[in-house]
């Protein structure tokens, strides 16, 4: 496998990835290794900091069987990101990064308690992303539009962090969602 990191790396780019779920889920840590990666960051990073959404019963086992961490908030993430990306263009070093939020992950919860705009959105444990009610589908697509909604902040907060930077004009920002919804 070629990743983006192993090409850039070659080109003298400083390389990284700052992902709020915890990449040994699944093996994922495995596809990513690469000598070309210099910085990954993911919730094992501080295990202390990380959750495990509610009624995520079959995360939440592998995390209490493995020992390891949950999922971190994507703020953590971003911030961990930023203040790297800060010390590369102070370093003038280019740099290329993969950010990995979680909150739009199912089962949409805002980390800490934290309610968005979208209401009502608790569409109840027994829900799972295979297995829901018809009758909860408003409440679902609120669930889910706070989540994307709390992304999109992460993403303007980092995006700031590059007009500050005077990085925006040579960046390149993709936008991509694992599940699709």
């Amino acid at each position: 496998k070629v990743l983006l990191w192993d090409v850039l790396k070659t080109r003298g780019y400083s390389t990284s990835m700052f992902s709020s779920q915890n990449e040994a889920w699944s093996n994922m840590h495995l596809f990513y290794d690469s000598r070309s990666l210099d910085v990954m960051f993911d919730s094992r990073s501080d295990p202390s900091k990380s959750f495990v959404p509610v009624g995520d019963a079959g995360f939440k086992k592998w995390v209490e069987m493995t020992g390891v961490a949950g999922k971190l908030d994507d703020r953590m993430s971003a911030m961990a990101a930023m203040a790297w990306i800060k010390q590369q263009e102070a370093a003038g070093t280019p740099w290329m990064t993969v950010l990995n939020f979680q909150a739009s992950h199912f089962p949409y919860q805002l980390p800490g308690g934290q309610r968005g705009p979208f209401q009502p959105d608790d569409f109840g444990l027994e829900t799972s992303l295979t297995k829901w009610d018809h009758d909860r589908i408003a409440t679902i697509r609120n669930a889910y539009f706070n989540a994307i909604n709390y992304v999109d902040e992460r993403i303007g907060e980092v995006v700031d962090q590059l007009i500050a930077l005077n990085a925006l004009n040579r960046t390149i920002i993709v936008v991509t969602g694992d599940h699709g919804e």
